[in-house]
């Protein structure tokens, strides 16, 4: 893939979790994610995918503009295009329209060994046992932000995301209609390490306030 993207875009950078290919144009990098949901696919688990972003770092900003996940087990390519709304297998994806975290099916999940980081995670995910509609911890972020998209889940949360898991399943879920923030409400707009937090839109403060209580 990164051979690919080399060959097409010479002068783009390229940042993945195998490190990063900086090139002569610093206002476009693509976010590879060559495998995302690595311990699923190690385990026979089928649910791992494929994850692009092409973020354009141009008049202030820092966005992801072209975006592509696939999930090779079900054979479903979820794209977008900034501003041009998301697609999976070319169907157009729209959010759902839960409007409370009562009736939320959310995801919530860790990436750490570290003992005060897991018992934060564990408060956390019984916080939202205890009030969602249903709570899923299946790894590979940039699936779960797509399935957002298709109305499939209603929101995710997570601390310390890196932009490659991140980038493209952020502009397919929000060309779907939907948002993700940090754990402040702030809309995430770099490619730093970030928390998340996003959803279909109408329980994105609900979830906040229950998050930050």
């Amino acid at each position: 893939m990164v051979t690919a993207l080399r060959a097409a875009f010479p002068d783009h950078g390229i940042i993945g979790e195998d490190g990063v290919e900086p090139g002569a144009d610093a206002a476009h990098v693509w976010l590879v994610d060559g495998l995302d949901g690595t311990s699923n696919f190690a385990h026979g688990i089928p649910w791992y995918c494929v994850s692009v972003a092409l973020r354009c770092r141009e008049h202030g900003a820092d966005e992801p503009v072209a975006a592509a996940v696939f999930d090779p087990v079900h054979d479903e390519l979820w794209s977008a295009g900034r501003g041009r709304g998301a697609t999976g297998n070319g169907v157009v994806l729209k959010v759902d329209h839960t409007d409370t975290v009562a009736r939320a099916v959310v995801v919530s999940q860790i990436q750490s060994s570290d003992p005060q980081k897991i018992a934060a995670f564990a408060a956390m995910f019984e916080t939202l046992m205890n009030a969602a509609g249903g709570v899923r911890f299946p790894g590979a972020p940039a699936l779960i932000l797509s399935h957002i998209a298709a109305g499939h889940f209603t929101a995710y949360v997570e601390r310390a995301m890196a932009s490659w898991d991140i980038s493209a399943g952020q502009l397919i879920l929000e060309e779907a209609g939907g948002l993700l923030t940090d754990f402040t409400g702030r809309r995430v707009n770099s490619a730093d390490v970030t928390d998340v937090v996003a959803t279909n839109g109408p329980i994105h403060d609900e979830l906040l306030a229950m998050l930050n209580r």
